[in-house]
C-alpha cells in the first residue's frame, strides 16, 4: 500500500466525513483518516502513527471552549506529547523529527463550521436561520445544530446532513472562517511534506 500524503486523526467518523466535505475531492487519494474514541485517545493514536506510518500527521479536535488561552494550551499540550514521542538519539529521530505534525482545534466544536457558513444551512435545510440561533451556534454548535435539525426535520441527524453535501454545498461550507483555516493548514502540511521529500 502506498504511503498516504497525510494522516488525519479525528475524534469520530462524522468529523472525518465533514473534513472530507470541507476540503473537497482532493481526498480521493493520499489522505488517510483515523477516528479515535473521543479526544482522550487522539495523542496515543498519533504517536502510534508516527512510528508505524511515518507520514505527516494532522490531529483535529474540538477545543470544547471559546477561551483562546485554553485553546492554545490544549494545542501546545498535544503537540508536546506528540513531539515527546520522538526520543533524541533514537534511530527514528532522523526520519520522524522532520515530519510535519500539526494540531488543529475547532473552537469550540467542529459543528461550528455550519454556523460560520449560514448560506450552507439555508441551502441544505431550505430555511433561514435566525440571528439568535446563529449566535448560539457559534458558542455551542453541537447543541444548536441538534436543535435546528429537530425543529426543521425531526429525526434527522448531523451525519445525514453531511452525507448530502454536494460540491456547491461544500464550497459554501468551506468558505467559513474555521473551515478555511483547516484547508490552509492541510495545504501547509502538504507543502511542507513536498519540501521535506524533495
Amino acid at each position: 500500500m502506498d504511503q498516504p500524503r497525510l494522516n488525519i486523526i479525528v475524534e469520530s467518523q462524522i468529523d472525518a466525513d465533514l473534513i472530507r466535505a470541507i476540503y473537497g475531492p482532493v481526498f480521493q487519494g493520499g489522505f488517510r483518516f483515523y477516528a479515535g474514541q473521543g479526544k482522550a485517545s487522539l495523542a496515543t493514536l498519533a504517536r502510534n502513527l508516527l512510528f508505524h506510518e511515518g507520514s505527516p500527521i494532522l490531529l483535529v479536535m474540538d477545543s470544547d471552549t471559546t477561551d483562546s488561552r485554553r485553546v492554545a494550551e490544549q494545542k501546545a499540550t498535544v503537540e508536546f506529547a506528540l513531539r515527546g514521542a520522538i526520543h533524541p538519539g533514537s534511530p527514528e529521530v532522523a526520519q520522524l523529527g522532520s515530519l510535519p505534525i500539526r494540531v488543529f482545534a475547532f473552537v469550540p466544536e467542529i459543528e461550528v463550521v455550519f454556523f460560520e457558513a449560514p448560506q450552507f444551512l439555508e441551502r441544505l435545510l431550505g430555511i433561514r436561520i435566525s440571528p439568535e440561533r446563529m449566535k448560539e451556534g457559534l458558542l455551542a454548535p453541537k447543541a444548536a445544530m441538534t436543535d435546528v435539525l429537530q425543529e426543521v426535520r425531526p429525526g434527522i441527524k448531523a451525519r445525514d446532513i453531511v452525507a448530502k453535501i454536494d460540491s456547491e454545498a461544500a464550497s459554501l461550507l468551506g468558505a467559513g472562517k474555521q473551515a478555511s483555516a483547516l484547508k490552509d493548514t492541510i495545504d501547509s502540511l502538504l507543502a511542507t511534506r513536498a519540501e521535506v521529500g524533495a
